[in-house]
């Protein structure tokens, strides 16, 4: 796996851990990378604190939101489509399932602006940055071992307290962007993308089980993305060899 990924064009990171957080491997895993849409599952871990500190309720209301039409709510949401207004827990949700900046924007607006929500979140996760505008490379990136830390999190979380993580595991289950060969129900996942750089960090396998593994792969000053997906399809065949060594089905 790493002498492929070594091969790549740009610079690239991976790591992978067990079900028990143990560290199978990793290649520049504390490197700081582009998040791009990635950093809404920081906002969305930041916001789930908030409520087990009872400063927000997942049941309050979002007003006057009207969904990213760019993204793809209307595909994985269409049932939501045109309410206008939603609880705080399906508006986290939908963020992250969709990458949907609206959201975010509205999330943002509840807890005192943009400012504010990257504060809060450099003190839950110093290492991850997020800023209002997420293709903003250096302001809006963080090391890829602290966002496999944040999948890490969210899933012990749920497993712990699935009423305070659920909307945030909901959104990395329902997200349509998965990789081909993995079925989809065996891959929750963030992903983050841009034409020199791109982020993938989530768990395949079975977590009622405990057979599964975190990972993370990312990748920056990569040849046009646009231009050429060799980037894109080994770090793919790198997520398909590690399904296949869960010898899932």
């Amino acid at each position: 796996m790493l002498a492929r990924l070594r091969s790549l064009p740009g610079f690239v990171g991976w790591i992978v851990l067990d079900a028990d957080g143990r560290e199978q491997g990793e290649w520049n895993a504390g490197e700081q990378f582009p998040l791009a849409c990635a950093a809404k599952l920081a906002i969305g871990a930041a916001i789930a604190a908030k409520v087990e500190t009872r400063e927000l309720t997942w049941d309050e209301r979002i007003s006057d939101l009207v969904f990213d039409p760019r993204e793809d709510s209307h595909v994985l949401y269409p049932h939501l489509q045109g309410q206008r207004q939603y609880t705080l827990r399906r508006t986290v949700e939908v963020m992250i399932a969709c990458h949907d900046q609206s959201c975010a924007n509205a999330i943002a607006n509840r807890v005192g602006g943009w400012r504010d929500l990257s504060h809060s979140i450099l003190l839950l996760y110093p290492a991850i940055h997020v800023d209002s505008e997420p293709r903003n490379e250096s302001r809006n990136s963080g090391r890829l071992d602290a966002m496999v830390g944040l999948v890490q999190r969210a899933i012990t979380g749920f497993q712990t307290n699935s009423e305070l993580w659920e909307p945030v595991v909901a959104g990395l289950v329902r997200q349509a962007d998965k990789t081909a060969g993995i079925p989809s129900y065996r891959q929750w996942n963030m992903t983050g993308g841009l034409p020199h750089a791109l982020i993938d960090v989530g768990l395949i396998g079975d977590i009622a089980s405990g057979e599964y593994l975190l990972y993370g792969m990312a990748a920056k000053d990569l040849p046009d993305r646009t231009a050429s997906a060799v980037t894109d399809q080994s770090l793919a065949d790198v997520l398909r060899e590690l399904y296949r060594c869960l010898g899932r089905d």
